[in-house]
């Protein structure tokens, strides 16, 4: 009796995503003379990243038995 064994198991799971993203800024100092502060301060990127599938669990199961 030939029967193929359990099916393998096939499996794909990516991770979190990016980590915090990086601060970028832009800050400009006085003007001329005692002139306004201008700033453009920009905060911290997005977060950690989200996760993302697919995983594919366990393949068939054990296959049927042939005579």
């Amino acid at each position: 009796m030939i029967g193929p064994g359990p099916g393998p198991v096939q499996g794909k799971l990516i991770g979190p995503g990016p980590g915090p993203g990086p601060v970028q800024g832009k800050l400009i100092g006085p003007g001329p003379g005692p002139g306004p502060v201008q700033g453009k301060l920009i905060g911290p990127g997005p977060g950690p990243g989200p996760v993302q599938g697919p995983l594919i669990g366990p393949g068939p199961g054990p296959g049927p038995v042939q005579d």
